[in-house]
């Protein structure tokens, strides 16, 4: 991440190069319509979506039917499923799970990842744990991941949001934020956890203390899915093989990260060991059974995002698992 004052030119131009990206894109559609429409699919930089943007880096996909948005904070992600700016998004479970209180159709195809650490709340050198930061101010991205890992930090320590002074701050703000706005602390992840604790910050709560709750997710709508099996698939599938591509040729793919997240091949190699990349054997454990193994995890997370005030009540999760694009997997070909 950058530096900021308020918005900064680097980020001002990215904004203004999504949104003229988005528009010859559509114009693009208009000029030939018998070519089939882009799919968009959006992230933000985290090195457990690495292998779903490596499969641009390695042209897994057709550069003319596929296009990804990297974006720089989850509400943007978000915001664009929401506005249909983009078909495809990657996101947390919890995030999922929030979106499909007003949109049932959201389905979730593929677990990326999950976290074992690398989603924490960091304190400025002098605060050490969660107590000390009673009557301090703390910057969070008021999204569903953001309040949940907020919510388990201050529970952990006995605290209540209204023991500390919260102030709302994107993923591309953090660092700014906790260097120069004076924040005795940060609800972060990577790779801005790495960059911050290289300059002294002190790690207050991890998702090392909630393993198994925080799971990255790739989602799409219903009727998308069904219109477009064999991009999906072929979605999937290049994930899948990114995933093998970091096994064998790890210099190479680690190059790309590295220049994508910001991060010396030391942070990144660390940040790996603070997460579960998810393999195909395993997403078709969880997402492929009758019912979905993931589903009761939904279930429970969505319990206790009730009980942490993050959700009003637990939405109908019946559908939000789909896991019949995995079964098309075929990973020979």
């Amino acid at each position: 991440m950058k530096q900021f004052v308020g918005m900064s030119y680097l980020s001002a131009s990215r904004y203004f190069c999504l949104a003229l990206g988005a528009a010859m894109a559509l114009l693009s559609a208009g000029c030939d319509s018998g070519s089939p429409p882009q799919i968009r699919i959006g992230y933000i930089p985290w090195p457990g979506y690495e292998p779903l943007a490596l499969t641009e880096d390695l042209n897994y996909l057709k550069v003319d039917r596929y296009r990804f948005l990297n974006y720089t904070s989850s509400t943007q992600v978000l915001r664009a499923f929401r506005n249909n700016t983009i078909e495809v998004a990657a996101m947390t479970l919890d995030e999922a799970i929030e979106l499909s209180k007003d949109m049932p159709d959201v389905r979730v195809v593929l677990v990326l990842d999950t976290s074992l650490g690398a989603d924490v709340v960091l304190g400025r050198p002098g605060i050490t744990n969660m107590a000390d930061l009673r009557g301090h101010r703390v910057a969070y991205e008021p999204t569903a991941l953001g309040c949940f890992v907020l919510a388990r930090a201050l529970e952990s320590a006995g605290l209540k949001p209204k023991d500390v002074t919260l102030v709302a701050s994107q993923l591309d703000e953090h660092e700014r934020v906790f260097l120069y706005a004076k924040m005795d602390a940060v609800v972060t992840f990577e790779p801005v956890r790495s960059r911050l604790l290289a300059k002294g910050a002190n790690i207050l709560f991890s998702s090392a203390q909630i393993p198994g709750e925080i799971v990255d997710v790739l989602v799409m709508r219903q009727a998308f899915l069904r219109e477009n099996s064999d991009a999906v698939k072929n979605i999937l599938q290049a994930v899948f093989k990114a995933q093998v591509y970091q096994k064998i040729s790890p210099d190479i793919a680690n190059r790309y990260s590295c220049v994508r997240l910001g991060l010396s091949p030391e942070q990144l190699s660390n940040s790996y060991q603070l997460m579960t990349l998810v393999n195909l054997a395993e997403n078709r454990r969880l997402l492929c059974g009758n019912p979905p193994a993931l589903l009761e995890s939904a279930k429970k997370l969505s319990a206790v995002m009730v009980g942490q005030g993050v959700l009003e009540r637990s939405p109908d999760l019946s559908q939000l698992i789909d896991g019949s694009a995995l079964e098309q997997i075929n990973l020979e070909k």
